[in-house]
C-alpha cells in the first residue's frame, strides 16, 4: 500500500484544468490506488506530482 505524505494546499489555490493521454494500464492502476485511498485521480495525480516536484527541489539546493 502507497502512504503519501504532503502539505494541505489552501483550498483556494488556483487550479488549471488539463487533459493527459496516458496508457491505459498506468490509468487503470492510478485508478485503484486512488480508490484505495478514497482520493479523486485529479487528487491522488496532484498529490504523487506534488511529493515528486518536493523531492526534486530537495535534491537541487545547494549542500550546505
Amino acid at each position: 500500500m502507497l502512504f503519501l505524505q504532503y502539505k494541505v494546499i489552501p483550498k483556494n489555490m488556483v487550479k488549471e484544468a488539463t487533459s493527459l493521454k496516458i496508457d491505459k494500464d498506468v490509468f487503470e492502476r492510478v485508478k485503484t490506488q486512488a480508490k484505495k485511498e478514497n482520493r479523486t485521480m485529479a487528487n491522488f495525480i496532484e498529490t504523487v506530482l506534488i511529493k515528486y516536484l518536493e523531492e526534486q527541489e530537495e535534491k537541487e539546493k545547494p549542500a550546505e
